[in-house]
């Protein structure tokens, strides 16, 4: 992912750039790509978001002021970063260890959804 200069210079005292390339919240791993989506793509409440990373709401208020404030370059970030995840998961080839252990789930998970007789 590039790195997103203009977002970069506009960022709000709360947020800061990252050295591993994301947007958080000053002091906390909670990134701006997770608060956004929250709210716009699966619609939850500031209040809700607040509560579920654990922020002071004004503070989630804040954040998504700032996105609707800077939506291009927000925008842009959040495709830039949900295409960066797309990649590392196509990309992604689980090991023969990963596949037995899924297998075994998928086993028990089916013995347990079977009606005993």
């Amino acid at each position: 992912m590039s790195r997103p200069e203009a977002l970069i210079r506009r960022l709000p005292p709360c947020m800061q750039w990252s050295s591993d390339g994301e947007v958080r919240v000053v002091g906390r791993r909670i990134g701006l790509f997770h608060i956004v989506t929250a709210s716009r793509e699966r619609a939850k409440s500031p209040e809700t978001i607040a509560e579920e990373f654990e922020l002071a709401p004004e503070l989630i208020a804040e954040v998504l002021a700032f996105a609707e404030e800077h939506k291009a370059e927000v925008g842009a970030y959040v495709a830039d970063y949900q295409a960066e995840l797309d990649r590392q998961y196509a990309a992604y080839k689980p090991s023969a260890a990963a596949l037995r252990i899924s297998g075994l789930v998928a086993e028990r998970q089916a013995g347990e959804s079977q009606p005993e007789s």
